[in-house]
């Protein structure tokens, strides 16, 4: 939905306010953004090929970003999904900062 405005005569435009990666989030596995973890796996992915972080394994380096993501979310205090099945944020918490980018 698009938002036209006539402000000091300047047209300004606003597409719902919702970003490229916002509208990539929207396909859920268990209220999780599928994206989120696909990005996670090629981040280790490219980290294993690319730097000595190889010697421990893709997997290693999935579950250290997995929870260097944890921790980074909850020292922002942005709640997610995956806080609140540990236990860290409330499943409403979660549903009130969720952008609606349909």
């Amino acid at each position: 939905m698009n938002n036209l405005s006539n402000n000091d005569d300047t047209t300004l435009i606003t597409l719902n306010n919702c970003s490229i990666i916002d509208k990539l989030r929207q396909p859920k596995f268990l209220g999780m953004a599928i994206f989120d973890w696909v990005a996670t796996l090629g981040a280790a992915i490219i980290l294993n090929q690319i730097t000595f972080f190889s010697k421990y394994g893709i997997l290693v380096i999935f579950i250290v970003l997995i929870i260097a993501g944890i921790a980074s979310h909850i020292l922002f205090k942005k709640p997610t999904m995956l806080n609140y099945y540990l236990g860290f944020n409330t499943q409403d918490e979660v549903l009130i900062n969720r952008k609606n980018c349909q």
